[in-house]
């Protein structure tokens, strides 16, 4: 049976023998793994080259903040965007723009230009990560956080509240061209037709809009989940400095690293139950789990995902499979990740799997190739820490 996540410190589980014939290669030394609970602990199980998701402010002093009650109005609307298509490979970049447009930035089509060479300079960067837009939002002055975790009843809680929220979705609605990751931003909700109301930076102006002077795309809550979660429901959200405590408030207990993937990992371990072959619920249940610092059972929700087949641009958005594989010295698997996603055949601009490469070479003392990996991902982004962290301490 699918393993059950508790709060006790001492309390292991089983691992998944029988939910897929896979499954059973498990080696019988890893059947059972505790959980970590402990959150004043928990960081310090997480390696210091894994790149945490850190709130804007501080999450310690999320229990003086009181929780928001779940009760919303049947519908809610948030207007003031500039509408904002987006560039090539631009969706995070014209998402934010217009996010930025709703506090009152002067922003136009070339701000997404702004963006894009401040955070992603090379143009063929195949990913821009929540952190990165995050970072962006804060160099203007503004608190930004990025969590996993969320729910559709939380997206309304902060539309109504009068903060728009990003999120980063599954894209299916081109099958031609297969899945890829976006980004799109929820402004609106309505109980009555069960839709959000969005801004999409590639569908809102390429629709038809019964409201040309407030286009809007609108999404089935149902549908805009099922996708939401390809990414462990991941969202962002921009807001005041000063209104940071609502927003605290907001969240609630998963302003804390440790509990939120704990609850993101028991929610999936519920899903999964009842859907067993759901590829992206086992690589979001080994993001979860590796955000917990237990890479051992994160390797072997991650095999599983890939035993079912993930989609083959997954790596260009989501690295925890590299960071489990590396943390499991199971260094043969970074590789093949990471080759797959650097050759010239499939898209080869990634800065994480130069990273991740020179990782494993450094850790095979090829420490030449490792200084020359590191210098490759700096190549594509000259802002990306932990490649620099990585030269600097080889000596460059």
């Amino acid at each position: 049976m699918l393993p059950t996540i508790s709060s006790d410190p001492d309390a292991g589980f089983t691992l998944l023998e029988d939910l897929a014939p896979t499954i059973s290669a498990i080696p019988t030394q890893l059947a059972t793994i505790s959980v970590i609970s402990d959150t004043a602990n928990a960081s310090s199980v997480v390696s210091e080259s894994h790149p945490t998701i850190t709130p804007a402010f501080d999450s310690q002093a999320a229990t003086e903040v009181p929780v928001i009650s779940s009760g919303v109005p049947s519908r809610w609307e948030l207007n003031g965007f500039n509408v904002i298509g987006q560039g090539y490979n631009m969706c995070g970049e014209a998402t934010l723009t217009m996010y930025l447009s709703y506090w009152g930035v002067p922003v136009d089509n070339r701000t997404q230009l702004e963006v894009a060479n401040a955070i992603k300079p090379h143009p063929e960067d195949s990913n821009t990560s929540p952190d990165e837009l995050v970072g962006y939002a804060e160099s203007l002055g503004f608190s930004a956080i990025v969590r996993v975790n969320g729910t559709t009843d939380l997206l309304k809680q902060f539309v109504y509240a009068g903060y728009p929220v990003m999120i980063e979705r599954g894209f299916d609605e081109l099958p031609d061209e297969g899945w890829m990751g976006h980004y799109m931003l929820v402004t609106g909700y309505s109980d009555e037709s069960r839709t959000f109301t969005t801004l999409d930076s590639y569908w809102t102006l390429k629709h038809v809009q019964a409201d040309p002077a407030h286009p809007v795309d609108y999404w089935d809550y149902d549908r805009l989940d099922s996708l939401w979660r390809h990414f462990g429901w991941t969202y962002i959200v921009v807001f005041p400095p000063s209104q940071f405590s609502e927003v605290q408030g907001i969240i609630g207990e998963d302003v804390d690293d440790a509990t939120m993937y704990r609850q993101s990992a028991e929610r999936l371990s519920g899903e999964l139950t009842t859907n067993p072959g759901d590829v992206f619920g086992w690589f979001s249940l080994g993001t979860a789990l590796d955000g917990l610092g237990d890479y051992e059972r994160a390797a072997l929700a991650y095999d599983q995902a890939q035993s079912l087949g993930i989609p083959f641009r997954m790596m260009w958005y989501q690295f925890g499979m590299y960071h489990a594989y590396y943390q499991t010295q199971q260094y043969d698997k970074v590789l093949d990740q990471a080759n797959r996603i650097l050759d010239v055949q499939n898209y080869p601009e990634s800065e994480e799997a130069f990273y991740y490469r020179g990782m494993v070479y450094q850790a095979r003392g090829q420490l030449d190739a490792a200084r020359g990996q590191f210098r490759r991902a700096l190549e594509y982004n000259p802002n990306f820490e932990l490649a620099q962290q990585a030269l600097d301490a080889l000596g460059n």
